[in-house]
């Protein structure tokens, strides 16, 4: 009984496995047949493989030539090998258009898309890396003149880098740089060993970091296995510089606070503790808003003086700032950066402004205007938006003469001393609405210190309630506005509108 059950088992067993086999072969394509790599020349991480010989890669099935030839590639270093393609049965053969004349590492790989001549994928890459040299040992530093850490270095001495092994003059220019740059040659020594830096002049104090990347190869295409840098010091000192001050005028600004109280007119000055290189703390200067300045150094490049042109804004905020890239002539950079914001609201930096406007009052008021003249103290009450000008107080310009010379006369006060051209330039009085045809214009304008006097001539027509003129008095701000004796400006334009 127990034979006759295992007997049953087996057939049952036998049975199954032969419907899957034959489940397959109906539904893939090929009958089932799934296809893979054999062989491949050159195999797996061969070296010592001829630059010009075939590469090819045999299958276990018949391919779809096209698909595979498409999925079939050979790279190096430097890019995509260009070449053709023939088939030996079931063999994909690749002929390199030349010979390969790279020393490193080659991939060939067989991509997931080839096919069968059924329609089935491979399922998978097959990559295979190799070598055309015999040579896979990387190159390493070995010593270096000067050595890393090298202080009082010769300027105009050689830069000698020793490797393990032969370099490739090729790889030189993009796998060794240094920091800050100069002019140099670059020259190997007989047995290629060598990497000498020759400097095309003497170079200035200071420190320099040669760095040796990985891109640097030897003669058998091997690379650095990893970057190196050598670090020196041409010159003695190694004390950063520091900045002693920054003044404008008799006012010492403070680094990281604002400074008020500073005039528009004055240079700014900046002392350091050590001679400067020039260039490095003019490209290390900023100043925010930016304002052209002439730089003057002294003698022994210790003050730089910031000659603004022309001056700064009145009652602006400014900020030089110094970063740390700025260097002594031996080298050494500035430790700490300096940000010196400062206000100019010093007491020649006061923009003008207006404090006060009022009309004066005729003697003997008469819209006649006969023979006027102002006694005393004589004013009105200040003027605002939309005050009617007193139009019957008339002065007559030419008191005692035969003809009158009438004006309306407005004082207005600034809180400063004020230049007479720059307020006849840009002093106006306009009509803005006129419907009774009044012709009013500005016949002169006369000063004394920070008080003007503005004469108004004209005629003043009749009017109603519901058609009452307007007319506005505008000073006018800016470079080419009203300016003080000081030479500061507005900040805005003034305006007032007014009515008879």
């Amino acid at each position: 009984m127990r034979i006759q059950w295992c007997l049953f088992c087996f057939l049952v067993l036998w049975g199954c496995k032969e419907v899957d086999k034959n489940l397959s072969k109906f539904l893939l394509p090929g009958g089932g047949e799934t296809t893979h790599v054999i062989s491949t020349y050159p195999q797996d991480h061969a070296i010592g493989v001829s630059a010009s010989d075939e590469y090819w890669v045999l299958f276990s099935s018949e391919m779809d030539q096209q698909k595979t030839q498409d999925s079939l590639s050979i790279l190096s270093s430097s890019g995509r090998i260009d070449g053709s393609f023939r088939w030996d049965g079931n063999r994909l053969i690749f002929k390199p258009r030349s010979p390969l004349n790279g020393t490193g590492e080659y991939t060939m790989t067989v991509g997931s898309k080839s096919e069968t001549k059924f329609g089935a994928d491979l399922g998978r890459d097959t990559v295979i890396r190799f070598y055309t040299t015999n040579d896979l040992t990387h190159p390493a530093l070995v010593s270096s003149t000067p050595t890393n850490g090298a202080t009082g270095v010769n300027p105009i001495a050689p830069i000698t880098l020793q490797f393990s092994k032969p370099i490739s003059f090729a790889t030189v220019g993009s796998g060794i740089s240094i920091s800050p740059s100069f002019v140099y040659t670059s020259s190997q020594s007989p047995d290629l060993t060598q990497v000498i830096l020759t400097p095309a002049a003497a170079l200035a104090p200071g420190a320099y970091t040669v760095t040796i990347k990985t891109s640097l190869e030897d003669t058998s295409g091997n690379a650095l296995l990893a970057g190196q840098t050598v670090f020196f010091v041409v010159g003695t000192s190694f004390i950063p510089p520091a900045i002693l001050s920054v003044t404008s005028g008799a006012v010492t600004l403070q680094n990281g606070l604002l400074t008020t109280g500073v005039d528009r007119q004055n240079s700014v000055v900046i002392v350091f503790s050590a001679p400067m290189n020039r260039l490095t703390v003019e490209n290390a200067l900023t100043f925010s808003p930016f304002v052209a300045s002439n730089k003057v150094w002294n003698l022994g490049s210790t003050q730089l003086t910031l000659q603004f042109t022309p001056g700064l804004d009145a009652q602006s905020l400014y900020t030089l700032s110094m970063a740390t890239s700025a260097a002594d002539t031996n080298g050494n950079f500035l430790t700490v950066s300096g940000s010196f914001p400062f206000y100019t609201d010093g007491p020649l930096s006061q923009r003008p402004r207006i404090l006060d406007i009022r009309q004066m009052r005729s003697s003997a008021p008469s819209a006649a205007c006969t023979d006027n003249a102002v006694t005393g103290p004589a004013f009105a009450t200040g003027l605002v938006d939309f005050s009617p000008l007193d139009t019957i107080q008339l002065i007559d310009l030419n008191a005692g003469a035969a003809a009158f010379d009438c004006v309306l006369q407005t004082r207005i006060t600034f809180n400063n001393n004020m230049v007479r051209s720059s307020l006849v330039s840009s002093t106006s009085f306009t009509p803005i609405i006129n419907p009774s045809a009044a012709s009013v214009t500005i016949h002169d304008i006369q000063l004394a210190g920070n008080v003007m006097t503005l004469l108004l001539k004209g005629s003043f027509p009749a009017h109603t309630p519901s058609q009452v003129p307007v007319f506005r008095l505008r000073i006018a701000s800016g470079s080419g506005g009203a300016l003080d004796t000081n030479g500061n400006s507005m900040q805005n334009d003034y305006e007032l509108y007014l009515s008879y």
